[in-house]
């Protein structure tokens, strides 16, 4: 007799065992997940946004360079202003404005976002448990509390790196453009010593 009770509490306490188990492995995953996804994302979009800032910054510091270098200034006071001239201005400032734009975005992106922290600190954690006596079954569900904290943590984090995602790939975009917009200023300017008369 006392071995059939001995082997029924095994099967009793097997399955809460498992459950256990698959608790401890989705809150590893989740950990795992929300780290990828908040921490390392983050980081690889603040880089690609320092980037950017860095490309803006270089087309900005060029389009005002070649706006005093060609002495475009003193012509447009002067009111002597040919076609070429013109242009080349035209595509000089809207270079400018762009790469000011995917300047503030890339800040933007800088700046940072809310965080979720899901995990509790150690400490904390045990004197939740101590406080509940370390009851059975309040481990299991302070895990199942901690696996949607999880959840809510990699979808926020999740939506926050879309949201930069797409902003940075608005930005990338905006910087080609300025590049373009640079690229054509300085073969305007040219063309304009070609065909002065």
């Amino acid at each position: 007799m006392p071995q059939e009770q001995a082997e029924s509490k095994t099967l009793e306490e097997e399955p809460q065992e498992k459950v256990t188990d698959v608790l401890v492995q989705l809150l590893d995953q989740a950990e795992k997940t929300y780290r990828r996804v908040a921490v390392d994302a983050y980081a690889a979009q603040q880089n690609s946004a320092r980037n950017y800032l860095w490309l803006a910054s270089l087309i900005l510091t060029v389009s005002a360079g070649l706006f005093d270098w060609t002495g475009a200034g003193n012509a447009l006071i002067a009111d002597q202003i040919g076609l070429w001239t013109a242009l080349s201005l035209s595509a000089l400032g809207f270079a400018f404005v762009l790469a000011f734009a995917a300047f503030a975005l890339s800040l933007k992106v800088c700046w940072g976002s809310q965080r979720i922290e899901f995990l509790p600190q150690p400490a904390s954690a045990f004197e939740m448990m101590a406080a509940e006596g370390f009851r059975k079954g309040f481990a299991d569900s302070f895990r199942r509390t901690q696996l949607a904290e999880a959840e809510a943590a990699i979808q926020l984090a999740g939506a926050q790196m879309n949201r930069r995602g797409k902003m940075l790939r608005f930005v990338g975009q905006i910087i080609f453009a300025a590049s373009v917009g640079t690229f054509f200023a300085v073969l305007l300017y040219a063309a304009s010593f070609c065909f002065q008369s």
